[in-house]
């Protein structure tokens, strides 16, 4: 049986795969602290519990591994996948917008978390059983993880630049007579539009969220994705009239609905 370790160890006196496995857990308790944040900004206190119980529980599965070793490690791994069940899939929709940095960064890197945890602790369980526990990386290793890192470091760098490039505004003079529709976590303000049928309506769709929200409108061929900070400029002009529904669909947040009344 492998000895426990001191808690008063230092950081490399460690083995090297439970140590992947603590930065893994710490990666995705800061992201998660990331997304609690930007909730409570948002003013979304109703999902700030949730964030803060994985927070502590990863903190807490970090911490003992840390402290405990063997049994520990397997809790960390269960834990790390079913992390990685939870969020991995977001990361397959946030490849569709790389141009939205907290879309598209936030999902990846608690996914990486998730998954260094996972690697990490079954690596670490299985050299302890086997008794090949080592506290330093191969050469290999080594070139590994920092081609890992420097990829993820890119991938970040990139979002940031596609998303500030990418943030579009509507002027003053284009806004001047248009409506204004508000977009923000769920809710779409206003919910209900007038518009008289076969003449031209200018919608001034703003996005006031840290998320990419969509705005559609099946009837008339609308579907337009605004990036968040965004402000985008429709135009529509209904043919028929009528009740009609208008959306946004947000990821992060949820879908919202409001209605179209075309009036003669």
């Amino acid at each position: 049986m492998a000895e426990r370790t001191p808690a008063t160890s230092g950081w490399k006196t460690h083995p090297l795969y439970m140590r992947v496995a603590v930065a893994g857990l710490l990666l995705y308790a800061l992201v998660t602290l990331f997304f609690a944040v930007l909730s409570m900004i948002d003013g979304e206190a109703s999902t700030i519990g949730v964030f803060i119980i994985f927070i502590v529980l990863s903190v807490i599965f970090a911490g003992l591994m840390w402290r405990f070793g063997k049994w520990a490690l397997v809790a960390a791994a269960l834990w790390g996948l079913v992390n990685l069940g939870l969020w991995g899939w977001l990361v397959i929709l946030a490849l569709s917008y790389p141009h939205s940095f907290f879309d598209f960064v936030l999902p990846l890197l608690l996914t990486v978390g998730a998954l260094l945890a996972a690697v990490g602790a079954t690596v670490a369980f299985v050299q302890q059983r086997r008794g090949t526990t080592r506290t330093s990386a191969t050469r290999a290793e080594q070139r590994t993880f920092g081609a890992f890192a420097v990829f993820l470091l890119v991938l970040v760098i990139v979002s940031g630049i596609l998303h500030i490039t990418g943030l579009t505004t509507v002027s003053t003079e284009a806004e001047s007579g248009a409506t204004v529709v508000e977009m923000k976590n769920s809710y779409l303000a206003p919910d209900r539009l007038e518009i008289p049928v076969g003449e031209t309506a200018r919608l001034v769709v703003k996005n006031n969220d840290f998320f990419v929200h969509t705005f559609e409108l099946d009837e008339l061929g609308v579907k337009h994705t605004v990036l968040p900070f965004s402000e985008l400029l429709i135009e529509l002009r209904p043919t028929n009239t009528g009740e009609f529904t208008f959306r946004s669909k947000a990821r992060m947040t949820g879908d919202m609905e409001g209605t179209l009344v075309v009036t003669q």
